[in-house]
């Protein structure tokens, strides 16, 4: 008895679980790089001398038009804004 219910256990984590977990996909939507925050997604694509950060919330974009904001770069002991 103990044998059949580890056997169903495990083909429930095999066929069900893993994917109920996943909150989404983190991947890159304009080229940059992603950092997800629960359902909130950030990607910072650099281009040339310039940076932008596109947010995003569960899935949806979030408008930034009014929004600013001040990129720190740390290289070594360098630091540049």
């Amino acid at each position: 008895m103990k044998i059949f219910l580890l056997m169903i256990l495990m083909t429930a984590s095999i066929f069900g679980w893993g994917t109920a977990l996943a909150h989404g996909d983190a991947a890159a939507q304009y080229g940059g790089i992603v950092q997800m925050v629960d359902d909130q997604s950030f990607e910072l694509v650099v281009r040339g001398d310039s940076a932008a950060l596109y947010l995003g919330d569960h899935g949806e974009k979030v408008p930034t038009a009014n929004m600013t904001g001040k990129l720190t770069v740390l290289s070594g002991t360098n630091k540049f804004e």
